[in-house]
C-alpha cells in the first residue's frame, strides 16, 4: 500500500489508489528496462547498476553500492508470494558466490560499449582513486 503523508503532520496518512502494471499499460520487462536506466534516481544515488536479467537464474537487476555491497532486484507484476521469496533467496546464494571476475563478466555483457573493467568503472562512478581498482 502506498500512502500520501501530509506535510503538516496533523492529518493521518491517506491511502492512494493502487493499480497494476497492466492497468498502466506496462509489462514487467518494460519496467525492468526503465529501472535499468533510472534505478539510481528512484532508489539511491549510491547505486551503480551493473547487470540486467537474461533468461536463466538471474535477478532482474544487479547493482553495487558505494561500499561495493551487492543489491539484487526482482520485479513482479503481481503481489508477492512465498515462492518469490525463495527465488530471491536462490539468487542471493548464486550471486553471493560470485567473485569480481564474475561481476565483471556480467557488467561487460550488459554494457556492451564498456571499454574498461567493472573495477575501473566502479571507481570512476563513485569518485574513488582509480589506482585502488583491482585489475
Amino acid at each position: 500500500m502506498i500512502y500520501e503523508v501530509h506535510k503538516s503532520g496533523k492529518k493521518a496518512p491517506t491511502p492512494l489508489t493502487a493499480s497494476s502494471l497492466s492497468e498502466q499499460g506496462w509489462r514487467e520487462k518494460k519496467l525492468e528496462n526503465y529501472l535499468f536506466k533510472h534505478l539510481r534516481e528512484l532508489v539511491s544515488t549510491d547505486l551503480m547498476v551493473i547487470g540486467q536479467s537474461k533468461p536463466g537464474e538471474e535477478a532482474d537487476l544487479v547493482a553495487l553500492d558505494y561500499e561495493g555491497e551487492l543489491w539484487l532486484f526482482e520485479l513482479k507484476k503481481v503481489g508477492g508470494e512465498a515462492e518469490n521469496l525463495l527465488q530471491v533467496m536462490r539468487y542471493s546464494q548464486i550471486f553471493g558466490a560470485f567473485e569480481i571476475s564474475d561481476l565483471d563478466d556480467l557488467y561487460r555483457r550488459d554494457f556492451t560499449g564498456a571499454t574498461q573493467s567493472l573495477a575501473l568503472a566502479f571507481c570512476e562512478w563513485f569518485g574513488y582513486d582509480r589506482s585502488r581498482a583491482v585489475e
